[in-house]
This record gives structure tokens, C-alpha cells and sequence, in this order.
């Protein structure tokens, strides 16, 4: 561990080390910063809700100040949110897993696919060059690409076309979006196309890879979603970006830096490389699609809530810091509202909901809440903050889906109940909260108003 000081424009500021336990991950951070912006650099989850206001409580870390040897007895409980890094720490971080694995789990098999991915890769064979020919590799390339209109090429695909024909024997691949080449690689790679999906969630951030080739699931992962240190909802972390200069970038940097740990992992299960992956598809809430593609979102916050964008929108990955292809295609779905997002768009594409006759209600609970009902050729849908409700944000013994949460609960002649790991509950998470409510329901233990009824009234 040690002390790094730095002098800029006559102030001397101090640098700290900070040791999070017991992923043993260290991050060297600025005198002052809290410990919870700390463990977002470092890239460990810490919960937020509040959004570092010190009145939620559910931030809260074991601390220390660096010694050679590690007591139990000296570390002290608090506030990350509020305890501000003034030496070199070991932080421990107390042992509650999200339960983020429980999104891992996906079954494709009941989807139609028409696999169409637009990524098209072709493998030509270069005539080596006369000493009387005057044709560059671009043009020579060119000449061997059938596909109408010509394409052109992407910079960073023309840089690496020399080295590609050099290693190749004159043999590349092009791969072709449109009417771009946006990348060319040596030999013959036509079996070799992944793209990546992601839904980028306020809570929680999932992704799945996928042969784009074949259309086969590779691999699912997840993770929290960092933004959290800045509060639980959406309104908390666009109030941030409006109180802080460079708060824009940094919720972009963290969603970005999310997204290319979960690419990364994927890309390790599979082993393949990143640069691999072509095409990106993007889903999230309004507000998380702003952080995402780094437009200010202040609108959102403000009646009328308007978004700076509704539609579709096609970015590339090198504009955006991600972990594939320098010119692989970022699609992000269109937004439906300023508070009904392009995650919705995918629940509706995913389920077919949008080609349904008959009257289905699709509900999903997150830390926003959507409802779409599709009847009669038309679709109407809305949505409501579920994250206070829904994940103990407001709730004395609430609590996410974690480790020891209770999920659900049944009412018999006793109460039973099951808990996420099997571990000793510790709290209720929101699907355990809808279930009390529906077997309280059952069990005449509420009445039609939503009022918990008395002892008294209830006979016992």
C-alpha cells in the first residue's frame, strides 16, 4: 500500500490505496473520494438506493486503516456513502451476492428466429500484384467484392489490409455491413461472426452471445449495474447528472464498463476473441439508453418528459469505448416513451405480443415496472418507478434479490417460505413481497381495499 501526492496548480492532493475484501480488488483513488465512488472504480458492486444520501443504510462496509496485519477486531462498520477515503483502507465488504445469476438462465427455444443479422462476410483471393500493375490493395480488393453497390472501407479496415494479405497469401475475408467493409481479416473466417445482446437494466445488466452464424446462444452472464452509487432509480441518477459537470460521462464510462466486463467473460467462456464480435444489440429503459449513448437526459426529468431521441439508433462500437470490432454495429432498440423504454420494445418483439389477437396482459417488474396489453390488433402500455415497492428500497426488512432474501411465501396452516440459496433469511425481495400479498390475499388476511385486517376481525 502507499501514498501518492501529486501537485496540480499549487494544491497538493493525495492519492490513497484502497483494498476491497474479499475479492481483493485495490483501486487508487483521489483524498476525499467516498467509499463508495471507490468500490464503483474498483468494479465492486455496493448498493446505493439513496444515492449516497446516507439514509438508506444499505451501503454499509467494514473498515480499516492499512496495517501489515489484518484483525478482525479492528474493522469498524459504516457508511461507504458517507466515510471518505483519508488514508490507505482495506474495506471489507460484507458477504451478500446479488443474486444477478438468477437473469443467466435463458431458453431460446420457444423463439422464432429468422436469423438476418446484416453482417455479411465474404472470403476473396487476391492476384498478387505485377510489377507492372499500379492497382493499390483497396482497389485490387474491390475488384474481387461482387456485392452491388461497391462498398467502401472503413479506416480501420483499410489500415489493416496490408497485414491481412501479407498473413493471408493474398487470401482475406471482408466483412461487409451495407454497403461498408468494416473489417478484413487473413485466411478464410466466414464461420467466425458473434454478436452480443444486452439489456441494460437499472439494477442489474445482462448479456448473452450468440453465433450470429447459426443463431446458437453461446453464453449468458450478469452483473450489477454500478450506476447504483448514484441511487437506485433513474431520477436519482439523472439528478446527478444535472448536479455534476462531468456526471453525463462518468454514468456513461460505468454502463460502458459494465457491458465490456460481462463481453469479456462471455468471450473467455467461449474463447473467442472480442474483436470477433460485429454486432451489438442494446435495450434498456429511456433514461438508461441516454447514459448509454452519452445524450444529456435532463428532458426526462421535466414535464413533458421528452427524450432527445425515440427512434432506433445504429452507433459503432469504437465511438462508444466497448469491447468488439472498432466499426461493429451498436443497434439500440427504439424507445416507446420518456419513461417506457426500448426494453419494453424487446418484451413485446420477444414475446410476438404485438401479433396476438386475443387480450394478453405482459407485466414486467424491475426497478421500473412496465405493463403492455395487446388485444384486438392494438397495444397500450405504462409504467411506474417498482424499484421502492419492489426491492426494499422503503421497506424496513427489504431488501434485492440476494443471497438469504426471501423469494416466496406460502400460507397454510403455517407460513412457509423459501429463500434465495437457502440461506438463513435475512430479509424480502420483491417477488417474496408479491407472494405474501397474494397468499394474505387468499388466506382473508387483507381485504378488498389492500388494509392488513385486525386479529380481531380475522378470528384469531
Amino acid at each position: 500500500m502507499y501514498c501518492l501526492i501529486i501537485i496540480k496548480k499549487g494544491v497538493v492532493m493525495n492519492q490513497y490505496s484502497v483494498l476491497f475484501l474479499p475479492e481483493y480488488k485495490k483501486v487508487t483513488v483521489q483524498e476525499g473520494t467516498s467509499l463508495l465512488a471507490a468500490a464503483a472504480m474498483a468494479g465492486v458492486p455496493l448498493e446505493g438506493p439513496c444515492g449516497g444520501k446516507g439514509k438508506c443504510g444499505k451501503c454499509i462496509v467494514h473498515v480499516q486503516d492499512w496495517r501489515e496485519t489484518i484483525t478482525e477486531a479492528d474493522f469498524q462498520k459504516a457508511l461507504s456513502c458517507q466515510t471518505q477515503v483519508r488514508s490507505n483502507m482495506v474495506v471489507r465488504i460484507p458477504q451478500v451476492a446479488a443474486s444477478v445469476h438468477r437473469k443467466n438462465w435463458m431458453n431460446l427455444t420457444k423463439l422464432e428466429i429468422n436469423l438476418d443479422p446484416g453482417i455479411q462476410k465474404v472470403c476473396v483471393c487476391l492476384e498478387k500484384p505485377a510489377p507492372a500493375g499500379q492497382d493499390g490493395d483497396r482497389e485490387r480488393l474491390l475488384k474481387q467484392l461482387t456485392v452491388k453497390p461497391v462498398p467502401e472501407i472503413c479506416l480501420e479496415a483499410l489500415r489493416s489490409l496490408p497485414g491481412a494479405l501479407r498473413k493471408g497469401g493474398c487470401r482475406v475475408t471482408a466483412a461487409l455491413y451495407g454497403d461498408k467493409v468494416i473489417a478484413v481479416e487473413p485466411g478464410d473466417t466466414t464461420g467466425v461472426s458473434y454478436g452480443v445482446a444486452v439489456d441494460l437494466g437499472t439494477t442489474t445488466v445482462a448479456a448473452s452471445l450468440l453465433d450470429l452464424n447459426t443463431g446458437k446462444l453461446l453464453g449468458t452472464a450478469s452483473a450489477t449495474n454500478i450506476q447504483n452509487i448514484h441511487g437506485a432509480d433513474v431520477i436519482s441518477r439523472i439528478t446527478y447528472c444535472v448536479e455534476n459537470e462531468r456526471g453525463l460521462e462518468q454514468l456513461h464510462a460505468e454502463a460502458v464498463q459494465v457491458i465490456n466486463g460481462l463481453v469479456d467473460k462471455l468471450c473467455r467462456m467461449a474463447g473467442i476473441a472480442c474483436s470477433d464480435i460485429y454486432q451489438l444489440t442494446v435495450v434498456g429503459n429511456t433514461a438508461m439508453t441516454h447514459f448509454f449513448a452519452k445524450l444529456n437526459p435532463i428532458s426526462l426529468a421535466r414535464t413533458p418528459f421528452v427524450p432527445v431521441v425515440n427512434g432506433s439508433m445504429v452507433l459503432e462500437a469504437r465511438d462508444l469505448g466497448l469491447h468488439a470490432a472498432p466499426h461493429a454495429q451498436v443497434h439500440v432498440l427504439p424507445n416507446i416513451a420518456g419513461f417506457l423504454g426500448s426494453d419494453t420494445v424487446g418484451v413485446i418483439l420477444a414475446t410476438g405480443l404485438h401479433r396476438e389477437s386475443e387480450v394478453i396482459l405482459v407485466i414486467d417488474i424491475g426497478t421500473n415496472g412496465e405493463i403492455v396489453l395487446a388485444g384486438r390488433g392494438e397495444l397500450a402500455a405504462c409504467s411506474t418507478a417498482a424499484g421502492p415497492a419492489f426491492e426494499g428500497a422503503q421497506i424496513k426488512y427489504g431488501m434485492r434479490a440476494a443471497e438469504g432474501a426471501i423469494e416466496k411465501v406460502l400460507i397454510s396452516e403455517d407460513v412457509e417460505i423459501k429463500t434465495i440459496g437457502g440461506y438463513k433469511a435475512r430479509g424480502i425481495c420483491g417477488s417474496g413481497l408479491i407472494d405474501a400479498v397474494a397468499e394474505m390475499v387468499k388466506a382473508g388476511l387483507i381485504d378488498s381495499s389492500g388494509k392488513i385486517i385486525s386479529p380481531e376481525k380475522a378470528g384469531h
